[in-house]
């Protein structure tokens, strides 16, 4: 099923449902579950179809910096995985961000 956002793009229902499941494994305490989501955000950025909404891609920039000083060094190389793609398909707003804050 599309749903078609205020701003004019089109998404998969299915797709905003395992973003929102693949955030709230990024922000768990245990750093297994932030290991798995961080993978998985990295596999659903990866993918050509990925396209986010203005505020679903601030959600995920925000975790993706946060996750570069993740306690654990596994998950924070694998967010430094996550920044090509995630600058490649962002708006520039949010490229610039993601520049300033490195």
């Amino acid at each position: 099923r599309i749903e078609r956002a205020s701003d004019g793009q089109s998404r998969t229902m299915s797709g905003s449902a395992a973003l929102g499941a693949i955030l709230e494994k990024i922000t768990s305490h245990d750093k297994d579950f932030r290991y798995m989501g961080t993978s998985d955000l990295l596999a659903e950025l990866s993918k050509d179809t990925f396209r986010a909404t203005p505020d679903v891609e601030k959600k995920v920039t925000d975790v993706v910096l946060k996750q570069l000083d993740d306690q654990s060094a596994d998950v924070s190389s694998l967010a430094v995985k996550c920044i090509p793609p995630l600058v490649k398909g962002a708006s520039e707003k949010t490229a610039e961000t993601v520049i300033d804050a490195l």
